[in-house]
């Protein structure tokens, strides 16, 4: 759905990605980190995938948290249990024992619950976070924080070096981890192609290197208590050291599934190189200070064209996605996102050139009034056009899916430690930025820069004096575009101090971009947060490789998985499988039973769980550990980690509690 406003935008041609690796220091100085650094939040509580984790209050992640809470920003408020911090086996030896591999699968016979985090949960045969971990390797990355919560008490790691030592045991893999402290692993790809790294495998991406060895560094890294959001996740890392002051972020949400060319990073590449280009511009320093419209991204947002049409071309309701076989959104998920737009429309069949985020929406909000007579107004400011540098050409959709992966600028960073009251990176970061774009750094920071003696003001002057604002501490063509950080708009006053208010801060401007997958990409590259959402990347994962051919299956599938390439099926090791039983779009889990005569249609089965004869199941996900009866019909079901289903039970739409 495209509202076109304003005239066509002067030589706005695609500029071809830079493609070089995220961890590449653009700085000659060795203290300085990498160029980019990426983040994944592991620490949300996944009440949207109930009955699969917990209800949130009693569950690994911690903390009672609501269904809005749990959209990525969300973290637990206390810990379980302040024991069990540190991870066994600190020796560097990978080969983890069988228990410590059932306690990472969460059917350990002496834990009392079953459940896991939303980012340990399997997607193929792999947990989502080791997935992710291999992607970000194989994009370049030389770093990455892992941020679990305090109730994880070594179980992310366990888990992931449970699978590793499951991985190596059996042969298989290009990949290695081993732990080289108590917090830190090592993520060694390489001695192959990129189409067998670790994390999958298939068509090689852009810019990948044949034969290259990649070397990541793991940092797990528990949140405080006071952690309420992903903003605050942010701040404590950067608090902590965890996350060198010269990097730029890639923030990562724990359940995304990227298997865009099954695990090679390509997305995580373009996204670092759409930001990338926006730092440089394409321009000379000289140039750029005398350029009254270059404007770096402070973030850069990454989002999928989840947009479908019918067989005329006519575009499709979410519902009707969903009969079709895709993934339908929940109407909380759409919002309206206003692009900069080049002349031309760009082929949701190839990725576009980064465009300007203009605005950014709910549906929700905006058509709050739907039903009472009056008429939903979507307001886009006319100052937004009038600033140098500004759209002239906005296009506003809503086939456009925010996955919350966000590359921010290191003076973001210091932009959250001086307004604490910023929690969650999605509902209030980003519109503040997007807000602010036009008007400058200072206008970011608030009304608390205009005061000589605060913190907010030191902390800007020191942003707009280093790059790329001010290139090597001059100040010099930032004055063009200055503004003052007037409270005329209610900010916060967070920092804000009593002393006497010197000249107005210099206030140079800066944008946030966006970068849009194609549509082929978007497919497979979503959020893990709801069942279905969960049901979909599970069923799509396994497709891709199940077609793809026998090299692929060894690097996408578990060591002994059998593959059933014509009907998208997998079973995987040490489980047993009755007579005449039917798989389709399904996966069957390490060590469960299936009984004879069954029928299964898009259905994932975790590890551990029994199934009895003659049951019919469509559309559902069985716990780990779970007991289902003869004679079931369960369609659109989820049944608990642990649970029991008694014989002859048929349901439709039920949660099945432990």
């Amino acid at each position: 759905q495209l509202v076109t406003m304003g005239s066509p935008a002067p030589n706005d041609a695609p500029v071809e990605p830079i493609q070089a690796p995220p961890s590449l220091s653009s700085s000659p100085d060795t203290n300085v980190g990498p160029e980019f650094v990426a983040v994944i939040l592991a620490a949300t509580a996944g009440t949207r995938l109930f009955p699969l984790t917990s209800e949130g209050g009693d569950e690994h992640g911690g903390g009672g948290l609501s269904d809005d809470d749990d959209e990525f920003d969300a973290l637990p408020q206390e810990p379980d249990s302040e024991e069990g911090g540190r991870d066994d086996g600190g020796t560097g030896d990978r080969n983890v024992g069988a228990k410590e591999a059932e306690a990472a699968a969460g059917t350990s016979s002496d834990d009392d619950d079953p459940t896991v985090p939303k980012h340990l949960l399997p997607v193929a045969g792999t947990s989502i976070v080791r997935r992710l971990l291999g992607s970000v390797a194989s994009a370049g990355f030389s770093r990455c924080v892992v941020a679990v919560a305090a109730s994880d008490n070594g179980l992310t790691a366990k888990s992931v070096l449970a699978e590793e030592a499951a991985a190596s045991s059996g042969g298989g893999g290009s990949s290695s981890i081993s732990r080289v402290g108590d917090h830190v692993l090592r993520l060694v790809i390489g001695g192959c192609s990129s189409s067998s790294s670790a994390g999958g495998g298939g068509k090689k991406g852009k810019g990948s290197t044949d034969g290259a060895v990649k070397t990541m560094e793991i940092y797990i890294v528990t949140l405080g208590a006071s952690c309420g959001g992903s903003a605050d996740a942010i701040r404590h890392l950067s608090g902590a050291g965890a996350v060198p002051a010269s990097s730029h972020l890639v923030i990562l949400p724990g359940d995304l599934v990227l298997a865009a060319s099954l695990g090679d990073g390509s997305s995580l590449r373009l996204l670092a190189d759409a930001h990338r280009r926006g730092q440089q511009s394409g321009c000379t320093r000289s140039e750029r200070v005398g350029d009254a419209s270059f404007a770096p991204p402070a973030c850069t947002v990454l989002l999928s064209d989840v947009g479908d049409e019918d067989e005329n071309g006519i575009p499709l309701k979410e519902s009707a996605k969903g009969k079709k076989g895709g993934l339908a959104r929940d109407e909380e998920d759409i919002e309206y996102i206003g692009l900069s737009s080049s002349a031309t429309a760009p082929s949701p069949h190839q990725p576009s050139s980064p465009r300007r985020l203009v605005m950014k929406q709910s549906k929700v909000v905006v058509e709050e009034d739907e039903g009472t007579g009056s008429t939903p107004k979507l307001v886009l400011p006319k100052g937004r056009f009038r600033h140098p540098g500004g759209p002239t050409t906005t296009t506003i959709r809503t086939d456009l899916h925010d996955l919350h992966v966000y590359a921010l600028s290191p003076w973001v960073v210091k932009l959250l430690s001086v307004r604490p009251g910023l929690s969650s990176l999605q509902k209030e970061v980003l519109p503040l930025l997007v807000s602010r774009q036009f008007r400058g750094v200072a206008a970011a920071f608030g009304s608390a820069a205009l005061d000589g003696s605060s913190e907010a003001r030191e902390a800007l002057d020191d942003v707009i004096a280093l790059e790329p604002f001010a290139y090597g501490g001059s100040t010099q063509g930032v004055g063009r575009d200055s503004i003052t950080a007037a409270a005329d708009d209610g900010d916060q006053q967070d920092g804000a101090g009593g002393g006497q208010r010197r000249s107005s801060p210099v206030s140079p401007p800066f944008a946030v971009s966006a970068q849009v997958l194609d549509r082929s990409t978007s497919r497979l590259s979503l959020r893990c947060a709801t069942i279905p959402a969960y049901l979909y990347g599970c069923r799509e994962v396994v497709a891709e490789a199940a077609k793809a051919g026998a090299d692929v299956h060894k690097a996408v599938f578990p060591d002994g998985t059998q593959v059933n390439s014509k009907f998208q099926s997998i079973v995987l090791p040490e489980s047993s499988v009755g007579e005449k039983v039917t798989l389709k779009s399904s996966t069957v889990g390490k060590g469960a039973k299936l009984g004879g005569r069954c029928r299964l249609n898009n259905v994932v089965i975790m590890d551990g769980a029994a199934v009895g004869d003659n049951c019919i199941l469509q559309n559902s996900v069985l716990g780990a550990g779970c007991v289902i009866g003869e004679n079931c019909n369960l369609n659109d079901c989820q049944v608990a980690p642990g649970a029991e289903v008694p014989s002859l039970t048929k349901e439709k739409g039920e949660s099945f509690m432990r």
